[in-house]
């Protein structure tokens, strides 16, 4: 007998490469603003952001907040103006709705999980980057439901 027959699925780091997708948006910003990238720099990056989310999740700051200073104190970081960090969002954004990067072996977990009972996607990534990463992606077409933070008024773990 069947244990469960209900899976709740984390999107970013489970289906999805969100790192590797980040990173790419994060050189197409640099690109675009023709700002000077150095390997250094992704690393900074994952630190503000990684501090940024933790925040968020201690609810500390808001998702709005977060949005709005997370490209400013990370160009502040690297010495880049921090003045072209509203640009660098929607750059950065842009790239990640229209780039969605499968981790190896995800379509085919899901398909697993399907045969086994209903599958849900549960993630804490900002609503329209997700929905157009998700419709891209086809992730749609594999699991029965999606659940955004932002649209259901909790951020994870809550």
């Amino acid at each position: 007998m069947q244990k469960y027959d209900i899976f709740l699925v984390d999107a970013d780091g489970t289906l999805l490469d969100f790192h590797a997708s980040s990173l790419k948006a994060i050189h197409a910003g640099f690109s675009a603003l023709d700002i000077e990238w150095k390997e250094e720099f992704d690393d900074v990056y994952t630190q503000v952001n990684d501090e940024l989310w933790e925040r968020l999740e201690r609810r500390e700051i808001t998702r709005e907040k977060l949005l709005e200073i997370r490209f400013p104190i990370y160009l502040e970081r690297i010495g880049a103006p921090k003045e072209k960090g509203r640009a660098f969002n929607e750059i950065y954004l842009d790239y990640l709705k229209n780039n969605p990067q499968y981790i190896l072996g995800a379509e085919e977990f899901l398909k697993t999980l399907k045969e086994k009972g209903r599958v849900f996607i549960v993630t804490n990534g900002t609503a329209v980057i997700q929905k157009s990463r998700f419709a891209r992606s086809g992730l749609n077409e594999l699991v029965d439901g999606v659940f955004v933070s932002q649209t259901v008024g909790y951020d994870k773990p809550h």
